[in-house]
């Protein structure tokens, strides 16, 4: 038999008291959540302290953590594994969907393009530009079709 922590509990004493407070979570029951909160605060943030590498971070992580194990508490099946992995993974994907929307939005604010001058204009640019607006504007579709462009064509091409 193993022996008995400093608290007087055993492991599956802990995990026992761990699957009914998630019961109680699942029902809704305050006090269950306080129950699990108790039992589990320590280990699910240093899980998310050391992903996010920041104490005020990893608290308000931690606190969402609690909102989706309270609101998911239902899904959670003791068959499938401990209450303690299962909020391990809940903690441990918070953490991590935060670090990417912080990246996500660190691109996106370096994304700024900078203004670049055009200076490339030049009065013969001015000059073609203006005559070939005239010409086009003078033709006709008849005309246009005489020399070979098709009467629906837009004028941006050149004489």
């Amino acid at each position: 038999m193993t022996p008995a922590p400093p608290g007087g509990s055993t492991m599956s004493d802990r995990r026992l008291q761990l699957v009914e407070a998630m019961a109680g979570v699942a029902a809704g029951d305050r006090a269950s959540l306080h129950t699990v909160y108790e039992m589990t605060s320590t280990k699910l943030f240093a899980t998310i302290v050391r992903i996010v590498r920041g104490r005020e971070r990893a608290e308000d992580l931690l606190q969402e953590v609690y909102v989706k194990a309270w609101r998911r508490a239902g899904r959670f099946d003791p068959a499938k594994g401990s209450p303690i992995t299962w909020l391990c993974t809940i903690a441990r994907n918070t953490a991590l969907n935060d670090l990417r929307r912080e990246s996500r939005s660190a691109e996106l604010a370096g994304d700024e393009l900078p203004e670049v001058a055009d200076e490339t204009v030049l009065p013969a640019d001015e000059a073609e530009s203006a005559s070939s607006t005239g010409w086009c504007i003078t033709s006709s579709p008849t005309s246009r079709s005489r020399r070979g462009m098709p009467s629906t064509s837009r004028c941006c091409a050149t004489r």
